[in-house]
């Protein structure tokens, strides 16, 4: 019959057509993932949301693998949905209760903690980061947790990373120049882990037990520091913000 023809015509054209096909595809997959990683950093904090999302959308690209199917929208959407939840443990980080930053612009405190680096010099001036442990002031004390940038003026202490340290001054958030269009500090710092900032007191920087956690982790300090000091003594006349 005329419909039966017309059936046949259909399903032979359709068998005929090319299924469609990406050459390059690892082009687009690369622009949706760079495109999550900014979305993610434009608006955090959709984490179940989106892993709900991605979950879907991965099942969907899964089905379409094992039924040997062609898929092009649930690869660039599984790709966004994995670079938004790639950049939220940095920019959506929901600090504990015993958060040093959690006690910062609060006056003057000695803090004790375990030195992640050692003193970086430069122009009179020096800074390290120091992992937290305990705060301290005439108001009692407090065991704390967190990254903080210590820095200073002079000759600082021989300190080495894995040294514990105690440091006295005033902790400080960390604040970013109100500029459009600027450097955000704020937020490079956040990418780091470090959320609160203390400039020693003179004389207040002192050395204690040193925390070296076994041979691999010297090793890795080592590896760290070296390559942390290559760039400034590759290209000693640049700035660290051009290096």
């Amino acid at each position: 019959s005329e419909m039966c023809i017309r059936d046949s015509i259909r399903v032979m054209t359709m068998k005929a057509l090319p299924h469609p096909q990406v050459h390059r595809p690892l082009i687009p997959l690369a622009v949706t993932i760079t495109g999550g990683i900014v979305l993610g950093a434009g608006l955090p904090g959709h984490y179940w949301w989106a892993s709900c999302c991605a979950l879907v959308f991965g099942g969907i690209l899964v089905r379409s693998i094992l039924r040997r199917k062609p898929s092009i929208i649930a690869p660039l959407f599984f790709g966004l949905l994995c670079g938004y939840l790639s950049i939220q443990p940095w920019v959506a980080v929901e600090m504990p209760d015993q958060h040093v930053s959690r006690f910062a612009d609060r006056g003057h405190w000695r803090l004790e903690g375990v030195a992640v680096d050692s003193p970086r010099h430069r122009q009179g001036r020096w800074q390290f980061t120091l992992s937290a442990t305990a705060l301290e002031n005439t108001a009692g004390s407090h065991a704390v947790c967190g990254l903080v940038k210590v820095s200073g003026r002079g000759e600082s202490a021989a300190i080495t990373a894995g040294d514990g340290v105690s440091v006295a001054g005033r902790l400080r958030s960390i604040r970013s120049f109100i500029n459009p269009g600027g450097f955000d500090y704020k937020r490079h710092m956040a990418l780091k882990g470090v959320h609160a900032r203390i400039f020693a007191k003179s004389g207040s920087l002192q050395r204690m037990a040193a925390v070296r956690g076994g041979p691999l982790g010297t090793a890795l300090r080592g590896i760290r520091q070296f390559l942390s000091a290559t760039p400034e003594a590759a290209l000693p006349g640049f700035s660290p913000a051009a290096i």
